[in-house]
């Protein structure tokens, strides 16, 4: 199994784990979102986190 197929599995579990904690807009780039991913590598995230004090 692919991280891909991983992030895909899981991606209403991964959204609703974000928005519990304000963070919305996710998104995968590097070399998953290439496809060119190995199992060295990471997988690169970035989102927008809402930081309410």
């Amino acid at each position: 199994m692919t991280i891909r197929d991983i992030l895909q599995q899981k991606r209403e579990e991964i959204l609703n784990l974000a928005a519990q904690h304000g963070a919305s807009n996710i998104r995968i780039f590097g070399s998953v979102a290439r496809d060119e991913e190995r199992e060295d590598r990471v997988c690169n995230c970035w989102l927008k986190s809402e930081i309410i004090s």
